[in-house]
């Protein structure tokens, strides 16, 4: 919807800013480090496919992976526990992966 007048603007606005305010107040950030990391590797130009059944040894983040080889597959997994302050109605959870510095 186009406001053409600016009380219609003023209107808009605060509608857009009273949603906003609802996802704000409902927001939580909460950020927990995962470790207990797995590799398994699986080798060069590999198609995509299932992770290996076995085969999978402790990683420590930070360490290098891919066996200094171009197009090399490497598998990761690892376990979380979620917090029970996110397990309720209408709590969402999202989870980033960031390489490390």
């Amino acid at each position: 919807m186009q406001a053409h007048l600016p009380e219609e603007r003023r209107i808009l606005y605060s509608q857009v800013e009273v949603q906003l305010k609802g996802l704000w107040d409902r927001r939580i950030i909460k950020r927990q480090g995962i470790d207990k990391w797995e590799i398994a590797l699986a080798g060069t130009s590999q198609a995509p496919s299932r992770g290996p059944q076995k085969g999978w040894k402790p990683y420590r983040l930070g360490t290098h992976w891919g066996e200094d080889k171009p197009d090399f597959t490497s598998w990761f997994r690892t376990r979380i526990a979620i917090p029970k302050d996110f397990q309720k109605p209408g709590a969402f959870i999202e989870l980033g992966a960031f390489p490390c510095a």
